[in-house]
């Protein structure tokens, strides 16, 4: 369904590389509200990548830019208001990569050359990009710029490196520009902080699907898609949000507001459910409500010596957090042992015997 949000707006979309993409969706939405765009990304995207159907679907131009190039940008610009007849009223900056999280650096082991990419990419190409626009007055009276960034840019997420420094870099960016454009031209600039999105961009980021997982079971709604994203966007460009800049707005199903959700600790309290120890031993069983015995005669750790089967029992069933501790020492000692005897009968050329061995062992409960 069409309201036709953005009937006689013109816009320019940064970003669009294939249907996975946000900026694939937003282009598609943004045309179905009433706008023409134009589309642009790197010539190297625009020769390898999809656009070129995109831009035949929507009957609009692709005009090939490097973003860090401010050259490049002007040309943009440039077309873009002869294409479209005068400057635009919206600009979307979807536009993000990570030599470094490409190459699988870590954060303590970055590549400098490659962070100063990172950032010339990522963030730096939204400063060139208003700047810009403010000096060939490419933006019209009222109008809406729009940068995707991730909750990363305020809390350390494992694996989103040096692009965690690009978008908060980005969100700096919006705020101080943002002034300087609303005061001067009434334009207003935010950001929108996205749920983690499968994309080509995001795809590169270490556990993607576990942070996938866990996001949706931490957001009362669920993760917000790429499709939600688009929506959020017309809103922003439309003169519903004529009022709102330099905020960084949160579309991600409430997850930045969230510290447990219900999910997610059922899905933390399954991992104690099964406590097994080598031979398949689950504490839950009632056969071991009066066993007064260590909890594992192996001692793997000290718990398995300084505590009893019953009182571990005793505190799993009344849910005390103490139960749960022993519990993960318990494990992660049993997980070090089965990793160090893996690696022993590796080197040793029995792997597949012992496995075949182990495996009955510590699947069966007791």
């Amino acid at each position: 369904m069409s309201y036709n949000l953005l009937k006689g707006k013109r816009g320019i979309i940064f970003g669009a590389l294939n249907e996975q993409s946000i900026a694939w969706k937003v282009a598609e939405k943004a045309v179905k509200e009433g706008a023409t765009i134009t589309l642009s990304n790197t010539p190297v995207a625009v020769r390898m990548g999809e656009v070129s159907a995109l831009s035949e679907k929507l009957n609009c131009e692709v005009i090939p830019a490097d973003a860090t190039s401010v050259e490049d940008l002007e040309n943009v610009f440039k077309r873009s208001m002869e294409v479209l007849g005068g400057p635009v009223d919206f600009v979307l900056h979807s536009i993000g990569m990570s030599p470094n999280v490409r190459k699988k650096r870590t954060y303590d082991d970055l590549d400098y050359d490659m962070l100063t990419t990172t950032l010339d990419i990522s963030a730096i190409s939204f400063h060139k990009m208003l700047q810009v626009a403010k000096k060939m007055n490419a933006i019209n009276e009222g109008g809406s710029v729009v940068a995707l960034t991730y909750m990363a840019a305020q809390r350390t997420v494992f694996g989103y490196n040096d692009m965690a420094d690009a978008k908060a870099m980005l969100e700096s960016i919006a705020r101080s520009f943002g002034y300087i454009y609303g005061r001067e031209h009434n334009v207003r600039i935010n950001t929108i902080s996205q749920s983690p999105t499968v994309t080509t961009a995001g795809s590169g980021v270490k556990g993607m699907d576990g942070l996938l997982d866990f996001s949706e079971r931490m957001s009362p709604i669920g993760n917000a898609t790429a499709a939600d994203c688009a929506d959020y966007c017309v809103v922003m460009f439309s003169d519903l949000t004529r009022k709102v800049t330099m905020q960084n707005l949160y579309h991600d199903g409430g997850f930045s507001s969230m510290s447990m959700s219900y999910k997610a600790m059922e899905q933390y309290n399954k991992s104690f459910e099964e406590f097994k120890d080598e031979n398949g031993f689950d504490i839950k069983n009632q056969k071991w409500e009066r066993d007064f015995s260590s909890i594992d005669p192996a001692a793997l750790s000290y718990v398995d010596t300084d505590y009893s089967k019953a009182y571990l029992r005793h505190l799993i069933k009344s849910d005390e957090i103490l139960g749960l501790q022993i519990c993960s020492i318990h494990n992660l000692s049993f997980y070090l042992w089965l990793v160090r005897e893996a690696r022993k009968h590796i080197q040793e050329g029995d792997f597949v015997a012992w496995k075949t061995k182990l495996l009955p062992k510590i699947t069966r409960r007791l």
